[in-house]
């Protein structure tokens, strides 16, 4: 095998290693069910911040401060899969947390 053969074989190798580790590493990041940040889901969706804003009352998310979306909950809600009751249902604050104060109160 020539100099030109072996350099073209390494070079499919070190190809193929490269595909590999960025493919694993794409597949990590869509199935990591993450927090993001309100500037962070707006990039990820997409769409300006002013839309997450506006969509707040609507969008699940934590209710302390900062604000976090569960990425899984938000695509769920932005594909029609969880309406505003479904949200609002999830965001109860029971008595029992009011009574021991582990909770803090969102907008």
């Amino acid at each position: 095998m020539g100099i030109v053969e072996t350099f073209f074989d390494d070079l499919k190798k070190n190809i193929n290693e490269t595909l590999k580790d960025m493919i694993r590493e794409v597949i990590h990041e869509e199935t990591t069910d993450k927090w993001l940040n309100k500037k962070q889901l707006a990039e990820y969706w997409g769409v300006s911040q002013g839309y997450i804003n506006k969509n707040l009352n609507e969008i699940p998310h934590s209710k302390s401060t900062p604000i976090a979306f569960k990425r899984s909950l938000a695509d769920q809600w932005r594909m029609g899969e969880l309406k505003r009751l479904e949200v609002e249902k999830m965001n109860k604050v029971s008595i029992k947390n009011y009574k021991s104060n582990n909770f803090k109160v969102g907008q």
